[in-house]
Parts: structure tokens; sequence; C-alpha cells
């Protein structure tokens, strides 16, 4: 229930009467033939996109395969290598170029974050413990750390950003 429902449904709860001294029940939907019928645990989730599509904020694209080929082409290229050059071309910020495979692996993959000096970078096979997914989704970033990408570049959707995971998680293989 948005805000609004939720307020014009506290409105009328507390202003209205049905006549015997209590106030109306909530209205609810009309019931559809399926109502109240459990919802099997492997129920298929209805997505927008097609078959081998993912939505990245609203919009659909092409699937993408946890690989260290597909994160740097498909995610990192477009939003912090090239397109920015801030961690692509020959001096990346904080050392880590995320322009190639090479780079990426070179960089990331077990090294030391310089910002948060108790964390690796990339640790594989553990994405929880990995400073790059903090930097991705802006949390327990270190002092004078900011969100990755920065504006006026967008942060990746939340399907990336599991792409990214799913590769660490993986082990972050080459």
């Amino acid at each position: 229930m948005d805000r609004r429902s939720f307020a014009l449904f506290a409105l009328m709860f507390a202003c209205s009467d049905d006549g015997g001294g209590e106030p109306m029940a909530p209205p609810t939907a009309e019931p559809t033939p399926d109502a109240g019928a459990p919802t099997p645990p492997d129920a298929a989730i209805s997505s927008p996109c097609a078959a081998g599509e993912i939505s990245c904020d609203d919009t659909c694209i092409s699937a993408i395969a946890p690989t260290a080929e597909a994160v740097t082409t498909r995610i990192f290229k477009t939003s912090c290598g090239f397109a920015s050059s801030c961690h692509g071309g020959t001096s990346p910020k904080q050392g880590l170029a995320l322009d190639t495979v090479d780079n990426l692996i070179a960089t990331a993959v077990s090294k030391t974050s310089t910002q948060a000096t108790d964390k690796l970078i990339v640790s594989p096979a553990q994405a929880e413990r990995s400073y790059l997914i903090d930097k991705l989704l802006g949390q327990n970033l270190a002092m004078s750390s900011e969100v990755m990408p920065q504006p006026p570049l967008e942060r990746l959707c939340a399907a990336k950003v599991e792409v990214v995971r799913a590769w660490i998680n993986a082990g972050a293989p080459r």
C-alpha cells in the first residue's frame, strides 16, 4: 500500500461509522477466482522482459553472463572504464583498471583496496567481503569514499550488480 492509499484508508477508518458504533472495515479488492489460493513456492515470477533478457531499471537488456569478459565489456566498459575514463586508460583512479579483462584481474582480484585497507577489492568466492560490491551499492564505504560510478554517470542497476556479485561468488575466474 503506497503512502497516499494508506493516508486515505486511515482517514476513512477514523471518520467512518457503519451505524453500529464501530469503524467500518477497510475496503477490499474484488475477489478473484484464485483468491486465497496458496502460491506455489516455485511459481515463476512474471517479468516484463522476453526470454534471455533481464530488467535493468525498467529497461529490458540481453542477459549478462557472470564472466570476466561480460562484466568487463557489458558493465564496466560502459560505466567505469571507457565511458568515464576513471578506471581505464594509462592512469586509472586508485590504480583500479576495469577496461579490459587482463586489467580487471591484475588490479582487482585478490588486491587490497587503497581506500578500505582491511578489504580486498574482489575477494574471490566472497562477494559480501569484496569492496567492489560495497562501492557499487554505496555501503560500508571507507572515509572520503563515494559510491561508484559517480555522477554524471548513473549507478548500476540491481541486475548488473547481481551479475558482478555472481562472477565474484563463482571465484572471479578469468
